[in-house]
């Protein structure tokens, strides 16, 4: 899984509240912010995987769902027209959304898009983790 899939200039602006201008890796894994103002701070490459997370859990509160079968969801924006599907499988969530295809590409073993976060906060789950220790 690259680090560099979880760190973005729009991260870094809701992590730290301020206006970003460029982030950039250092060789030891570190995170330079570099801000519009000048001002360079190192940020932690887990304040931006746990970014990744809150993002797409607050983003899921705009999903309407639909429940076509025990395991199949119908997710919808309030925003937009499309509709996604999410297929509740035995060790992870799966999705038709270009994030969800764009996480497994990036390696992740159990993808969780914000579909994936609204079809969860359903079942009472908080994350894929609280899903996967629910008794069958």
């Amino acid at each position: 899984m690259s680090p560099d899939y979880f760190v973005s200039v729009r991260a870094a602006e809701r992590i730290t509240s301020k206006r970003v201008k460029k982030v950039s890796q250092w060789r030891n894994g570190a995170i330079l912010v570099h801000f519009k103002d000048g001002k360079i701070n190192v940020v932690d490459p887990l304040d931006f995987q746990r970014d990744f997370v809150d993002f797409r859990q607050q983003q899921s509160r705009d999903i309407l769902l639909s429940r076509i079968t025990p395991t199949l969801y119908a997710c919808k924006s309030a925003a937009h027209e499309k509709v996604y599907s999410v297929v509740i499988e035995e060790e992870r969530l799966r999705c038709n959304c270009k994030d969800w295809e764009i996480q497994l590409e990036e390696g992740l073993q159990r993808p969780c898009c914000k579909h994936g976060y609204a079809v969860l906060q359903k079942l009472g789950c908080r994350s894929l983790q609280d899903f996967l220790q629910m008794p069958v």
